[in-house]
């Protein structure tokens, strides 16, 4: 079992579509958890870097009406961005470390 050290919104009830701004993400554990809840409809794209310049996609999610999309990995980077595709609804995505 992987114990968790911290837990941080990455987006809470945002509405609209567009970016989430970027989170440093500390470097205690490369272990990642990404938790997204939604009143409507989400997609969204998670994008990864280690110096805050180049950017990559790593992941997309999605979740209709309050259903949960889980996922979890070994991802050490340091720096975190979201960029959500389509939006009905309030959307919630947590990241855990």
């Amino acid at each position: 079992m992987i114990a968790q050290s911290g837990l941080s919104y990455l987006l809470k009830s945002f509405t609209g579509t567009g970016s989430g701004g970027v989170h440093e993400i500390p470097s205690e554990s490369p272990y990642r958890s990404f938790q997204l809840s939604s009143t409507g409809t989400t997609t969204l794209t998670i994008q990864v870097s280690n110096d805050g310049k180049v950017w990559g996609d790593y992941l997309s999610m999605s979740c209709t009406n309050t259903t949960n999309d889980l996922y979890m990995d070994i991802s050490p980077w340091k720096f975190i961005k979201i960029n959500v595709s389509s939006n009905t609804g309030e959307a919630t995505l947590t990241v855990g470390w």
